[in-house]
């Protein structure tokens, strides 16, 4: 799975299911995140900005702790480099808690890969410390 899959696809309900099985595979440590984005990436999640390297601490930082994160996404829309996307991610957290989180997202892709991504998100189920996971990297 990559970001030509995503972006050639043909229907959106297609594309959300390319991006649930990018996002899941990401976040399981199944597809590296030098293959979906840019050295030069940054990404700012609810007003905390994060370049590349504090994202894969990120990333490293979510799977230490919890037990799994599933991604379910609901919307799709591709214009050009552009890509917005609204998804649930559920979080199962290592104490057994379960929290769910809804997901806004705008991406810039250059050359198949994302380069720049904006989100804000809201707890949905779970406590509101629960949104801090979505930039947390230590």
């Amino acid at each position: 799975m990559n970001i030509e899959n995503l972006t050639s696809a043909t229907n959106e309900e297609e594309q959300c299911t390319i991006l649930a099985n990018i996002l899941n595979g990401l976040f399981a440590g199944l597809i590296p995140p030098e293959k979906l984005f840019s050295p030069d990436y940054i990404q700012c999640s609810d007003g905390n900005i994060l370049d590349f390297a504090a994202f894969t601490a990120h990333l490293s930082h979510v799977r230490e702790h919890t037990r799994k994160v599933d991604f379910e996404v609901i919307d799709v829309c591709i214009c050009a480099d552009r890509l917005a996307e609204r998804h649930i991610a559920t979080v199962s957290h290592l104490d057994g808690k379960v929290s769910k989180l809804e997901v806004y997202v705008f991406m810039r892709i250059r050359g198949n890969k994302i380069v720049a991504l904006d989100e804000v998100s809201r707890v949905i189920e779970g406590n509101e410390g629960d949104r801090k996971l979505a930039s947390a990297t230590n």
